[in-house]
């Protein structure tokens, strides 16, 4: 059986990265409104929505006993869902297939981990849990 979880999207994400991408394009075509300014905003413009592509289509995938994270962008191994010891909530901002501040930190394997941000994080757990009951959740979590 599989079973697939979307990512969870932050909107303070997108739009620091619409600043990020789109503040210097509004500079150079305030300062010279030419065609290397517009063809700097189109360049832009498609790299923007190549990013918030790749964000929008993270997604994670239960398949079995594996637990695959899908990113357009980067690949990741296969966790074997029964290697996983705990699961808790992160403040982490590190880099990672979580499009989204609100993140988990799963432990697996002898010293892995990896920060995800599920959309229906109840689902995940649960979906989870029944391959692997051993799984530790922590307290902050609200797993019912």
């Amino acid at each position: 059986m599989t079973k697939t979880f979307p990512s969870k999207v932050s909107y303070g994400l997108l739009l620091v990265l619409f600043l990020l991408f789109f503040g210097p394009i509004v500079f150079t075509w305030h300062e010279s409104p030419d065609n290397l300014a517009l063809t700097f905003m189109v360049v832009h413009f498609i790299s923007f929505v190549y990013v918030v592509y790749t964000i929008v289509k993270t997604n994670y995938k239960i398949d079995g006993d594996l637990l695959k994270v899908n990113n357009v962008f980067f690949t990741y191994p296969s966790i074997h869902i029964s290697s996983i010891k705990k699961i808790s909530k992160t403040n982490s901002i590190m880099a990672s297939p979580a499009p989204s501040l609100n993140r988990i930190k799963i432990y697996y394997g002898i010293n892995n981990s990896i920060i995800l941000s599920p959309k229906d994080k109840s689902s995940f757990f649960e979906a989870l849990k029944k391959i692997n009951p051993d799984i530790e959740f922590g307290r902050s979590l609200n797993f019912v």
